[in-house]
């Protein structure tokens, strides 16, 4: 059985919120539905909403090490493809001058070891 990258945000997800007792602010990791397939005249209406290309998965507004916050961009576990869209690229460099912790992955021990370290403060960010 081959997951997609929604198995892997769903069980993120799951992990998080049974990790509130230790770490309250994961009651805030969050998702913005961008993606999907959406008919023509949907697609037209979310932009005009704002929807934009390139904003990455997971979202933890939560300041720690110097950070304003973090965004996780995740792939599909067990694909060979880490690299971020062009828009994607564009928007991690954007959130990285603005102060924001960032990161690709398609594994679920490497995710949940990086909101692990940011909450706890170990990863702090040398430019703040």
């Amino acid at each position: 059985m081959t997951l997609r990258e929604a198995d892997l945000q769903q069980a993120l997800i799951t992990w998080a919120k049974t990790q509130i007792g230790k770490y309250p602010e994961m009651l805030w990791l969050h998702h913005v539905p961008l993606g999907g397939r959406r008919d023509s005249r949907e697609a037209l209406s979310l932009q005009c909403q704002g929807v934009k290309a390139g904003i990455l998965d997971l979202c933890l507004d939560v300041a720690r090490g110097g950070f304003h916050g973090l965004r996780i961009e995740l792939k599909r576990p067990g694909g060979t493809c880490l690299k971020p869209s062009k828009e994607q690229a564009e928007y991690i460099k954007f959130l990285t001058e603005q102060g924001y912790a960032t990161l690709v992955s398609n594994s679920f021990d490497e995710v949940k070891a990086f909101l692990i370290d940011y909450l706890e403060g170990r990863l702090v960010n040398a430019d703040a």
